[in-house]
C-alpha cells in the first residue's frame, strides 16, 4: 500500500542499471587495506568520508566490503538532486560499499574522489514552481488520460530514474524503441484513492502512463506483432547501436529493415526456398526453444550489449523471448536458436 509521502525524492537509482563488470575487486571478497588502497587510492577516503558524514559516525566504524569499477550515466553519478544541473556524459568511477552496524551502504565515486554520493540519501525536493518539469508534465498527462482536474491528482512521490530504453521500458509490441539508457523519473500520483505510476525522460518531454493502476500487478509484457510471419526476429544496441528488424514468412519471404533506430527505416525483402523456414522451425521447436521462459534480462544491462526481441509461432501460440547478450542465466539453447535464425538471414541477404 502505498503511503503519502511530503515533497521528499527518494533518489534511489539502481547501481544495477548502470554498473559494469566489477573491476577493484572481486564481488563479495572483502579486499585487503593495501588492494583497496590501489584500487582507488583517491576515491576510497572520499567514500568513507561521504558515508561517515551521512551516518553520523566514526571513519573508522566502516568496514570496506567491495569496490567496484562502473560507469555512471552522468555527471551527478546518477544521484543528482531535483534542483541540479548535472553534466550528461558518461562518468567513470567506483561503487565502494561498506558494512556498517549490520547493514550495507554502498557509496558512488567519480574515479578521482571529487564526488562522493551515497545510494539512497533522501534529499529535500523543491516546492511549487521549482518542481521539476517532468512532474508537472506527468500530472498533466494523467490529467488529460482520465479526464480530471489538475486539483484532484495528489503528488506521492518522484524519483530519478534510468529507464532500459527510450520508449522508457513501456514500448506498444510495433514500436521502435532505441536500447539505450534514458535518464527520467517515476512519479507517483493519487486520484480519488487509486495510484498511477507515471514514467518521463529527463525533461518531461516523453511521458508514459505505466499502468491503469500501480496498485494492480501490470500484466506481462505482450509479444511483438508477427503480422503472419513465422518467425519475428529483432536485434538493438551493441557498439553501434543499429537496429534490426526481420520478419520471417512461412511461403520463403524475408522482410528486413536494419540501422539507426527509426520509425522510417526502409524495409528489405529477400526470397528463400519456403522448406528452409519449416526447417528452421521444426529445429526451433527441436532444441527447446518453445520451452524457454519469456525473458532473460539480468539486473546488470551494462555495456553495449544486444539486445534481443524473438517471437515463433508454435503449433498452438507464438513463444516471445527476450535476452540480453551474455545473460549468464540464459540456457545454451537460447543463443543456439538466435545462432539458427541469424543463420538463415545473413544467408538470404548475402550477408
Amino acid at each position: 500500500m502505498l503511503h503519502k509521502a511530503k515533497w521528499l525524492l527518494i533518489v534511489v537509482v539502481l547501481l544495477a542499471i548502470v554498473g559494469c563488470t566489477p573491476g577493484g575487486s572481486e564481488p563479495g571478497v572483502t579486499p585487503t587495506d593495501e588492494a583497496a588502497e590501489q584500487a582507488a587510492p583517491d576515491a576510497l577516503p572520499a567514500a568513507e568520508q561521504a558515508l561517515a558524514d551521512y551516518l553520523g559516525v566514526d571513519p573508522e566504524s566502516l568496514a570496506l566490503e567491495k569496490i567496484e569499477d562502473a560507469e555512471w550515466s552522468d555527471g551527478c553519478l546518477g544521484l543528482g538532486g531535483p534542483a541540479e544541473s548535472c553534466l550528461a556524459a558518461i562518468t567513470p568511477g567506483y561503487a565502494i560499499t561498506f558494512a556498517v552496524g549490520g547493514e550495507s551502504y554502498t557509496v558512488r565515486t567519480d574515479l578521482e574522489g571529487n564526488q562522493a554520493r551515497v545510494e539512497g540519501a533522501m534529499v529535500e525536493a523543491p516546492e511549487g514552481d521549482e518542481l521539476p518539469p517532468a512532474v508537472e508534465a506527468a500530472r498533466d498527462a494523467l490529467a488529460g488520460e482520465l479526464g480530471v482536474d489538475l486539483s484532484t491528482i495528489e503528488l506521492v512521490s518522484f524519483e530519478q530514474q534510468e529507464w532500459s530504453d527510450s520508449c522508457l521500458g513501456l514500448g506498444g509490441p510495433a514500436e521502435i524503441c532505441a536500447a539505450v539508457i534514458t535518464p527520467g523519473w517515476r512519479v507517483m500520483l493519487m486520484v480519488e484513492g487509486e495510484a498511477y505510476e507515471v514514467r518521463t525522460d529527463f525533461n518531461g518531454e516523453q511521458v508514459r502512463i505505466a499502468d491503469e493502476s500501480a496498485g494492480e500487478p501490470a500484466g506481462e509484457i505482450p509479444g511483438p506483432e508477427l503480422d503472419g510471419a513465422a518467425v519475428f526476429f529483432q536485434r538493438s544496441g551493441g557498439f553501434t547501436g543499429e537496429l534490426l528488424t526481420v520478419r520471417i514468412y512461412t511461403d520463403g519471404t524475408i522482410e528486413r529493415a536494419m540501422g539507426e533506430p527509426s520509425p522510417d527505416l526502409p524495409v528489405e525483402t529477400a526470397v528463400v526456398d519456403p522448406a528452409v523456414v519449416e526447417t528452421l522451425t521444426d529445429k526451433l521447436a527441436e532444441i527447446g526453444y518453445f520451452d524457454l521462459e519469456r525473458s532473460y534480462l539480468p539486473e546488470d544491462t551494462c555495456c553495449d550489449r544486444y539486445l534481443y526481441l524473438i517471437s515463433v509461432q508454435g503449433e498452438e501460440n507464438a513463444q516471445t523471448v527476450e535476452a540480453l547478450e551474455a545473460t549468464e542465466a540464459a540456457p545454451a539453447n537460447l543463443w543456439q536458436s538466435v545462432a539458427l535464425i541469424e543463420a538463415v538471414i545473413n544467408e538470404a541477404f548475402g550477408s
